[in-house]
């Protein structure tokens, strides 16, 4: 049972380090300049950590081809994928979690992420999506 516990975190950083890796590792040559801004504060900011791009293994959900698509809500509704959505689901993401074992994501104020840091994000968010 000792040895349990520093397992299960040893896997936790490893699986956390392997999102960030898919995030940081985004084919720059396809974003725009704010696209790759946006892509450098994920990765700064720790959103890398959670969320991959790639539709791999992570610990939250995935950014990759979600854009202006309809996403269904753990409570059956269903809202866009858009700006809105993402800002609600930073600033307040209890109120908008999606279905699946997701780890629950903490809020991000403004104190830690700036507006303009989520309007990079959420930029190369929309960038990811195919076209």
């Amino acid at each position: 049972c000792s040895l349990a516990r520093p397992l299960a975190l040893a896997g936790a950083v490893a699986l956390l380090g392997a999102c960030g890796r898919d995030t940081a590792d985004a084919d720059a040559a396809d974003l725009t300049p704010v696209g790759q801004q946006g892509r450098d504060t994920a990765a700064s900011e720790g959103c890398a950590a959670c969320h991959s791009v790639t539709g791999g293994a992570s610990v939250g959900p995935a950014w990759n081809d979600v854009w202006g698509t309809e996403i269904v809500l753990d409570d059956g509704a269903t809202v866009i994928f858009d700006a809105d959505y993402v800002r609600r689901s930073v600033r307040e993401p209890a109120a908008q979690r999606r279905p699946g074992g997701w780890i629950q994501m903490p809020a991000f104020t403004e104190a830690a992420l700036t507006d303009d840091q989520l309007a990079l994000v959420t930029a190369y968010i929309e960038e990811l999506a195919t076209p």
